[in-house]
């Protein structure tokens, strides 16, 4: 399910839609407000069950409402407010056996020519910051209040630092790649290194934005 629509007022798009296709569409319509989201490789349904964002901008920030099946088949609404968007947080991480089917969203009137450039900075700063043309998992710990995760990872010199092929990217060390082999194991030894090695040397834990299944 991934059709896009537009009802002269707002955009609605279903779960499957990516971020990039929705903020494509909407400039059809002089609509935006969504590009710092443009390279989070996303469906609309992950973004907001993570409420995935980057650049001050989450996904959160633009729901109106959103259709989801309750874990009786039945289907519901919620509103913004409802949903409980927090800093990657929302009530359907609460709530492992709603489907989200759909949301409504509340862009703005933009110039399109200045946010196609918009776009292209975005675009071309993910992937001078981030591994993207590499195997990894995205990113893996959550910003602490006030501090960067990667920040903190670096400053323990910890980059590169490898468990057989699962390591520590270079680019960013908020993200582990995937040099070879790494298995599930390998990963999980890492993050628990990595969240020592942090807390050793400044007393915080940091928190997984990943979800392990």
């Amino acid at each position: 399910m991934s059709t896009i629509s537009y009802d002269g007022r707002n955009v609605y798009a279903q779960a499957g839609a990516t971020l990039a296709q929705i903020i494509i569409y909407a400039q059809q319509f002089q609509l935006g407000g969504m590009e710092p989201l443009i390279g989070i490789p996303a469906t609309l349904g992950g973004a907001i069950y993570k409420n995935a964002g980057a650049h001050q901008k989450s996904i959160g920030d633009f729901i109106l409402k959103v259709d989801y099946i309750d874990a009786f088949g039945q289907f519901k609404t919620l509103s913004q407010s409802e949903c409980q968007f927090a800093y990657r947080q929302s009530i359907f991480q609460k709530k492992k056996k709603w489907i989200i089917v759909g949301a409504l969203l509340q862009l703005y009137k933009i110039d399109v020519d200045q946010k196609r450039e918009e776009i292209t900075y975005w675009l071309k700063y993910r992937t001078q910051a981030q591994p993207n043309n590499k195997k990894n998992c995205g990113s893996v710990f959550k910003n602490p209040e006030g501090k960067k995760a990667y920040q903190l990872i670096e400053n323990c010199q910890l980059k590169g630092k490898r468990i057989n092929d699962a390591m520590i990217s270079l680019q960013h060390a908020n993200f582990i790649e995937n040099v070879g082999v790494a298995t599930e194991k390998d990963i999980l030894q890492l993050i628990d290194l990595i969240q020592k090695e942090v807390y050793k040397k400044y007393q915080i834990l940091l928190e997984l934005e990943l979800e392990i299944i």
